[in-house]
């Protein structure tokens, strides 16, 4: 199924779990092309959801040049981008993952596995400003690991493509007020990393999990996903 993503998330590929190199770190995913067509820049609060509260936006994510069986991979870095409106109130950003569960198969979506929180929140401020405004949220450091990825997690399961690596990334903000609040922005994959959009909407206190669409099918913007950037390593041992 064809789904509108927010921008995707920054994220860093983590260093290797047992040779770990800052300078060995390399862009996993990337998707930061924006605007979006007629100007769209961001989601809703929490997607499409009417009760924010526990939400958390997952958009899937691949890693092209990951042909599995080299031991999973250490992320270390994940950039999203949180989109205020004017005089939003401050606020903080809980970075979550998930990995595939199973296969998609042509129009039906893969499954996903509970989402798991990594880390501490991280804060943003208000925006005091009569103009909306793009806050550069950063998990991680490009060094350390954030969380590892194994083999048996990193299942890709878009007929068609016989290599790579699928898992989610997703935020949960802490304001839960629909208004002004806060949104995830929204970009196009940079090339290399198309791929079909698929979101969720995670509830943390069921484990609830509910696919949603950004965009109509048929809008000029139904590729778009959550702005990110994600940095990391393989697993060299």
């Amino acid at each position: 199924m064809h789904r509108n993503t927010v921008k995707k998330l920054a994220l860093a590929v983590l260093a290797p779990l047992f040779v770990a190199s800052a300078s060995s770190a390399a862009t996993l995913y990337s998707e930061t092309n924006a605007p979006l067509t007629g100007g769209t820049e961001w989601s809703a609060k929490q997607g499409n959801t009417t009760t924010p509260a526990n939400t958390v936006i997952l958009d899937n994510v691949v890693v092209p040049t990951y042909n599995g069986g080299l031991g999973g991979l250490n992320i270390t870095k994940v950039t999203v981008q949180d989109r205020q409106p004017a005089g939003a109130a401050a606020t903080s950003a809980q970075l979550y993952y998930a990995s595939v569960a199973t296969d998609r198969a042509n129009a039906t979506p893969p499954t996903m596995t509970n989402a798991t929180a990594v880390g501490s929140p991280v804060a943003i401020g208000a925006n005091g400003t009569a103009n909306p405004v793009n806050t550069p949220v950063v998990f991680g450091d490009g060094v350390n690991t954030l969380f590892t990825l194994t083999d048996a997690q990193l299942n890709f399961t878009d007929p068609g493509v016989t290599t790579g690596a699928e898992f989610y990334l997703g935020v949960q903000f802490s304001d839960t007020t629909l208004s002004p609040g806060q949104g995830l922005r929204l970009a196009f994959p940079d090339a290399g990393y198309e791929n079909p959009n698929e979101y969720f909407e995670y509830n943390t206190s069921t484990n609830g999990k509910l696919i949603f669409s950004f965009f109509q099918p048929n809008d000029a913007n139904a590729a778009a996903g959550i702005w990110v950037t994600g940095l990391g390593h393989k697993d060299e041992r």
